[in-house]
C-alpha cells in the first residue's frame, strides 16, 4: 500500500464488498429459514381452518343431538386452541407472527393479538432491503380485499303498504 495507493483502496473496497456479501447470504439464509417456516405454519393454519368450517357445517345440520354438538363444541374448541398454538409458533426462540418483537408471544391464551404490524427486512445489496415475514397484525387482524362481502337476508323484502293496508296510508305509518 505503501507503494502505490491505489492499489490499497482496491483491496480496501474489495474487502468491503466481501464482508457486505457475507452478510447478505447470512441474512438471506436466515430469512429464507425463517420464510419456509413461516409457510409451513400457513398450511398448517389452512388445514386447522378447513377442519374448524367442516365442523361448523356439521353442527349446523339440524339431525344432530345435544351430544354430538357438545362434542362438535369440543372439537372447535381444541381446533382453536390449535390455531392459537399455531400462531405462537417460534424458530430458535423467534416468535414467527410477532412483527419485529421476535421474543414476545404474538396471540395471549385467550387468542389477543399482542405483537406488532411492523416487518423484518432482509439486507438483499448495498441499501437494498426486503421484508420477509408476514407480521400477525396484518395476518390476523387485517381484512380481506381480494372480495367484497355482502350481509343481506335470505327474507324476501314485501311491500309493507300491500301487505298491511289496513295500518298504512299512502305509504306512512298511521300510529
Amino acid at each position: 500500500s505503501f507503494e502505490d495507493s491505489a492499489i490499497y483502496v482496491d483491496t480496501m473496497r474489495l474487502n468491503y464488498e466481501i464482508t457486505t456479501l457475507d452478510q447478505v447470504k447470512e441474512t438471506s439464509s436466515k430469512a429464507q429459514t425463517f420464510a419456509k417456516n413461516t409457510d409451513s405454519t400457513l398450511n398448517q393454519f389452512t388445514t386447522s381452518l378447513d377442519s374448524f368450517k367442516t365442523k361448523l357445517i356439521q353442527a349446523s345440520n339440524s339431525s344432530n343431538s345435544s351430544t354430538s354438538l357438545n362434542a362438535i363444541a369440543n372439537d372447535l374448541e381444541s381446533l382453536k386452541t390449535d390455531l392459537i398454538s399455531l400462531g405462537n409458533t417460534s424458530i430458535n426462540g423467534q416468535f414467527l407472527f410477532s412483527g419485529t418483537s421476535l421474543l414476545q408471544k404474538p396471540l395471549n391464551a385467550d387468542g389477543t393479538y399482542v405483537g406488532n404490524g411492523e416487518n423484518l427486512d432482509a439486507l438483499i445489496g448495498s441499501g437494498v432491503t426486503l421484508p420477509y415475514n408476514i407480521d400477525g397484525q396484518s395476518l390476523f387482524l387485517g381484512k380481506d380485499s381480494d372480495y367484497n362481502r355482502v350481509v343481506s337476508t335470505n327474507i324476501s323484502m314485501y311491500n309493507q303498504t300491500k301487505l298491511h293496508p289496513d295500518i298504512m296510508i299512502d305509504g306512512t305509518n298511521i300510529s
